[in-house]
């Protein structure tokens, strides 16, 4: 499933219609101290999962990052090296980055909880892939719900759903369809 997100988000970026957030690694780091730089690097060399997560750029998730073997906010504060301002910085930084799925400005957070959902709803995929938009944004058949998938675990918040709803389902010009089409990969990716 990773593999399919990761391949589906590489496609929409090559067709330019999602673009990459303007965060990243270097970004997350600028504003820490040497010593929770280093850190930071050691706690990634530790969990092979957290790296996985930096390799991916999730570092949202890799600074939330905890199972019963590793915890990230222990490894990079309780166990020295990061203070919990920098840790704070980090999070903030990573966290509420902003990225863009065509041309509705959405925060990390929802852009990649539209890239996890995107693969786990055949039938709203094949209602993208039909260009029915505004339909596969609003699948709701169980167990799958777009807006329950997008909304869900602190996603995309329910003005950003509103506002990429409006767009993909109100296209009655040329320059609504246009925006559509930029809409309708946030519609793929809620499926």
């Amino acid at each position: 499933m990773i593999a399919k997100i990761m391949y589906l988000s590489s496609l929409l970026t090559i067709l330019g219609l999602l673009r990459p957030v303007s965060g990243d690694y270097y970004s997350v780091l600028a504003d820490v101290s040497y010593t929770c730089q280093n850190r930071v690097s050691g706690c990634i060399a530790n969990s092979a999962e957290v790296k996985a997560l930096v390799d991916n750029q999730s570092y949202c998730d890799a600074l939330k990052y905890s199972s019963l073997s590793f915890n990230s906010t222990t490894c990079l504060v309780t166990n020295g090296g990061c203070l919990d301002s920098e840790y704070t910085i980090m999070y903030r930084e990573a966290c509420s980055t902003q990225g863009a799925i065509g041309v509705v400005t959405v925060t990390l957070q929802c852009q990649k909880m539209a890239e996890k959902c995107l693969a786990k709803s055949p039938a709203a995929l094949e209602l993208f892939l039909k260009k029915q938009y505004c339909a596969a944004l609003l699948y709701n058949t169980s167990p799958y719900d777009s807006k329950a998938c997008l909304l869900g675990n602190g996603g995309c918040t329910e003005s950003e759903y509103i506002n990429v709803k409006d767009s993909v389902c109100s296209a009655t010009s040329v320059m609504a369809g246009m925006t559509t089409l930029f809409f309708c990969i946030l519609v793929y990716m809620l499926n």
